[in-house]
């Protein structure tokens, strides 16, 4: 019985968590969005460059959240078990290429350079592709948001047969 009351009770502070992360999470994009909307309002709109870039701006801003809403509800699917893993072999150099590809205009735009330091021969690794690249591209979108203009971001892998290695060479 007290382990249940325990177990009851992480599972509410987790979710509680939760909330208020998805709270934070919305609240930038969504001031951003409202900012935006006041600006064309107040007169932005008339201003066929500025409406473009606003527009444009927006577009981003609701692509993003869109991701974030997708990311909730795979959250969701994880925490009840039903989200099943497509593990196939997959090539790590392909993976994170492909991904730095995704993210070079965003990364151009904010004058970034996305490095690659990826050793020839990685061995293929048993993942699923499509989680992979997201959390890469989590990982990534974080970088670029905390990297100052003119910074650098350097993507690289080391091959550690049976497990994944700190980049500071602790144990995991």
């Amino acid at each position: 019985m007290l382990q249940d009351l325990t177990e009851l009770r992480r599972a509410e502070q987790s979710r509680r968590m939760f909330l208020a992360n998805i709270s934070h999470d919305l609240r930038t994009p969504l001031a951003s969005l409202q900012a935006m909307i006041e600006t064309l309002q107040d007169g932005a709109i008339d201003d066929r460059t500025a409406a473009e870039d606003f527009l444009g701006r927006m577009d981003a801003e609701v692509q993003g959240l869109n991701r974030l809403v997708a990311e909730f509800l795979e959250l969701t699917r994880i925490e009840t078990g039903e989200l099943e893993l497509a593990l196939a072999p997959a090539d790590p150099r392909a993976l994170v290429a492909g991904v730095a590809a995704r993210m070079a205009p965003q990364a151009q735009q904010r004058g970034i350079s996305i490095d690659l330091a990826l050793p020839v021969g990685l061995p293929p690794v048993i993942a699923d592709s499509v989680r992979v690249e997201q959390v890469l591209l989590n990982l990534l979108q974080n970088a670029l948001a905390h990297t100052p203009r003119g910074g650098q971001i350097t993507l690289d892998a080391v091959a550690q047969p049976g497990r994944l290695p700190r980049r500071d060479g602790a144990d995991p």
